[in-house]
């Protein structure tokens, strides 16, 4: 069974907002890290989830496909 392209797209549209949402916890300044004990680590894990993001939507409108030649 294949999963939708639209379920792959909101996925990825989910995670973008995550992973803004790290980084601006990171950079707001007096504030404590959340998750991993440190501002760098949350800044570079909410550009990781930008990325998965991406990589998502670039997935689920085939993008990735034609890229590799498929």
């Amino acid at each position: 069974m294949r999963i939708p392209a639209w379920v792959t797209l909101l996925m990825g549209v989910a995670i973008i907002g995550f992973g803004i949402f790290r980084i601006s916890l990171a950079r707001k300044p007096g504030k404590r890290p959340t998750y991993l004990g440190s501002k760098s680590a949350d800044l570079i894990m909410g550009v990781v989830h930008v990325l998965a993001g991406l990589f998502l939507i670039g997935l689920g409108s085939g993008l990735i496909r034609r890229l590799m030649g498929g």
